[in-house]
């Protein structure tokens, strides 16, 4: 029998620590995928799913593509910026890797921000370009993409400012608390382009 030393105990732990937290969001989109596919088939949304009923439509898939295949940039461009950026954070050393995923996860967590505005400005520029009225569209848009910048900002300024109100969340470390505060302070000012540009990019759709 061979004793465990306290290293691989940690060890251990973290591990199964890691693989709970990958579950748990594996799960959650799970459930949520599962809700929205029963409330669809139970007849109580105003557009009803039937499976029955489905036919494969190229003409309307090329359609959705039209619009959908530019929107893939923006998420993919963020989603290969944050990974670029890591790889290139793990050559300082796994503090300086802390520090930046502190700051990058609150950067992820300003999407939904936005995203309650651009769903309101989809519909409505929508319906003014079917209506003809593209000062009212542009107008539209306008306001979206500034209204977001106006609230990642105040969320920017705010961590530019005092960024341990933020980074103090998740570590107690004074290296990797150091390093996110450093990354919040030069970055946080920034994060109302990415409000405007996430609103303007919503609105285009």
């Amino acid at each position: 029998f061979k004793q465990k030393t306290a290293y691989e105990i940690k060890e251990c732990d973290w591990s199964s620590d890691v693989v709970l937290f990958r579950s748990a969001y594996v799960i959650a989109h799970v459930v949520g995928a599962l809700v929205l596919v029963w409330f669809m088939l139970s007849g109580r949304a105003r557009v009803p799913l039937t499976l029955a009923r489905f036919t494969s439509q190229w003409d309307m898939f090329r359609d959705i593509l039209k619009v959908g295949g530019v929107a893939l940039v923006s998420p993919l461009q963020t989603i290969a910026t944050v990974l670029v950026v890591t790889r290139l954070m793990a050559y300082f050393g796994d503090t300086a890797l802390a520090g930046y995923g502190v700051g990058a996860r609150l950067e992820f967590l300003l999407i939904p921000l936005t995203f309650a505005i651009g769903a309101a400005c989809i519909p409505l520029v929508g319906m003014a370009i079917g209506a003809g009225n593209v000062a009212r569209a542009k107008k539209v848009a306008w306001t979206g993409g500034l209204l977001g910048a106006a609230l990642t900002g105040a969320a920017g300024v705010t961590v530019a400012v005092a960024p341990w109100l933020w980074s103090s969340l998740f570590s107690r470390d004074a290296a990797v608390l150091a390093s996110a505060n450093e990354y919040l302070r030069i970055a946080g000012p920034a994060f109302m382009f990415f409000g405007f540009g996430h609103g303007l990019y919503f609105a285009s759709q």
